[in-house]
């Protein structure tokens, strides 16, 4: 499947509204999926409690999220190579938002920790792409500014999780936090708009180095919190 190719943005672009808005949805965008990785934080003890866990197992709850945000930011970025960042990030927001429906309704601990780890596989090549887009697409001229609104809105989303997880929880309970990620969905057709097409490129994806990476920090991790 081709798409039609369009030039990246040039230092003279004639449409720099074109940019504000997609760099204001992306900003916006970035700033609820990273928020979602500490709001978590502070719902631990209640999830703990609902599922009557103990504190290393329901701690993989935010373990898990984190060694899958990493490894999809390394796979997202390589991807980006060959695949169109239009369709990267489509994908990414759809599995965002089906494990937001996954969790919103998890009754059970691997359930829950699961529609996580699906969150954490689609929102982790967020920031990464976001990078990609402006070294891409960005005029020289405008691309610092447009990586510092997306850092910046990144930055903001690790102070204010913890604030809106903590009101949220209370108020409404832990599921709720999932519907606030789902939220980014809403982002797509503006971001399939604003995005240039690319055609799609032959490449090779190291499919058995990415599984030997995850296997190896995962491996890490559960020694540290087991010791075994």
């Amino acid at each position: 499947m081709s798409s039609v190719s369009v030039k990246p943005f040039q230092a003279e672009s004639k449409v720099p509204l074109q940019e504000n808005k997609l760099i204001f949805i992306w900003g916006f965008t970035t700033l609820l999926v990273v928020m979602n990785v500490t709001m978590f934080n502070v719902a631990l003890p209640f999830i703990l409690q609902d599922f009557s866990l103990s504190s290393s197992t329901a701690s993989w709850l935010v373990s898990g999220y984190s060694i899958m945000f990493a490894l999809s930011t390394l796979i997202f970025g390589r991807l980006s190579d060959f695949f169109p960042i239009s369709n990267l990030v489509f994908f990414g927001i759809c599995l965002l938002a089906t494990a937001s429906i996954i969790g919103f309704f998890s009754t059970h601990f691997f359930l829950l920790l699961g529609a996580r780890i699906l969150q954490a596989t689609g929102a982790g090549g967020f920031i990464g792409l976001g990078m990609i887009m402006a070294g891409r697409y960005i005029p020289l001229s405008r691309r610092g500014k447009a990586m510092a609104i997306i850092v910046s809105a990144a930055s903001l989303a690790f102070g204010l999780g913890p604030v809106f997880g903590g009101v949220i929880t209370q108020y409404l309970g832990w599921n709720y936090l999932f519907a606030v990620t789902g939220i980014s969905v809403l982002s797509i057709p503006f971001l399939q708009k604003h995005l240039p097409k690319e055609d799609i490129q032959r490449g090779h994806f190291d499919l058995y180095g990415a599984i030997l990476t995850g296997l190896s920090v995962t491996g890490m991790l559960l020694f540290l919190s087991t010791f075994s």
